[in-house]
């Protein structure tokens, strides 16, 4: 568990209906006694990170490592308590999916914050992933512009192609095969880590847990 004071949050890095996904500039926390002796023990939730990890590797070769998603601010103040209310429950449903669904492809909650999910000042912590599926697509696109005749930069574009597309296409088999159903795949929402190498599905708001018992085609 982390606080709102132990984390500097810096840029907005997205919009979406509901939440901001800012990026943490900074981490300064100190470990309770109690924080000291589980660390290193199995965590509640899968992929979750003590604060003292956090705190020493939040930034990498100048850039953040993470980010913090909540419901956006204001949401109370439009004056509408059903949207409100949409935004805190489905972050909070997010945060039992992610909470044990394990996929090289997609997105991990690193740590949640220390307020009930019913306030808003709640947020769960994840990776900052620097580059999105749309922008990488116009990337392709000038370079092709550019590249007309070069035969081996158009395989290598058709090979980066096809290695995203096999990642999605496994994040949603692996998705499929728990009953679950991704509502909204559009490339904004399908991150990479140009470090790592690595594409994964960016939000679990947008999805379904189907009935197994009551399947309707």
């Amino acid at each position: 568990m982390v606080c709102q004071i132990e984390i500097t949050v810096g840029k907005v890095l997205g919009k979406g209906g509901f939440c901001t996904v800012s990026e943490v500039s900074g981490v300064e926390c100190t470990l309770t006694d109690k924080e000291k002796a589980e660390e290193g023990f199995q965590k509640t939730y899968i992929g979750l990170q003590n604060k003292k990890y956090i705190k020493d590797r939040h930034d990498r070769l100048g850039h953040a490592r993470y980010a913090i998603k909540k419901v956006t601010a204001g949401s109370f103040e439009k004056g509408d308590p059903h949207f409100f209310v949409s935004s805190i429950v489905d972050l909070a449903m997010e945060v039992n999916f992610l909470a044990v669904l394990r996929h090289t492809h997609i997105i991990k909650m690193r740590a949640l914050t220390d307020v009930p999910r019913t306030s808003a000042d709640f947020f769960i912590v994840m990776d900052r992933l620097p580059d999105t599926l749309d922008r990488r697509i116009e990337v392709w696109t000038k370079k092709n512009k550019r590249s007309m005749t070069k035969k081996n930069i158009k395989e290598e574009m058709f090979y980066d192609r096809l290695s995203i597309a096999y990642d999605i296409c496994s994040a949603l088999l692996f998705l499929h095969r728990n009953n679950v159903v991704y509502r909204d795949l559009v490339s904004k929402l399908y991150m990479i880590n140009a470090i790592r190498g690595v594409h994964v599905l960016f939000s679990l708001q947008i999805i379904t847990l189907l009935n197994t018992c009551s399947h309707h085609f």
